[in-house]
């Protein structure tokens, strides 16, 4: 409806301009913590550290490599693991 409040949160402010600065400050504060956590082939939990992240986000310069450019459209396919 038109001229509604809406009830949803106020956004907050980020210091981050990007995902991969995020990344990276995040990495530099605390490496060894999980920054995500998923379930492996064994149905056992496996966390990611954000230093490992941070890892994956610097093998990023293979794409400008391949031509991708600042302000390009990248597509990510991957895995969606099944669940039982």
């Amino acid at each position: 409806m038109l001229g509604a409040k809406s009830s949803a949160l106020p956004s907050r402010t980020s210091p981050f301009h990007s995902v991969p600065q995020l990344i990276a400050a995040r990495a530099a504060v605390e490496p060894s913590r999980a920054a995500v956590r998923s379930r492996g082939p064994s149905s056992k939990w496996q966390d990611l550290s954000w230093s490992a992240l941070d890892a994956r986000r610097r093998g990023w310069p293979l794409a400008r490599s391949l031509g991708v450019k600042r302000g390009d459209v990248v597509a990510v396919l991957a895995p969606n693991p099944r669940r039982c």
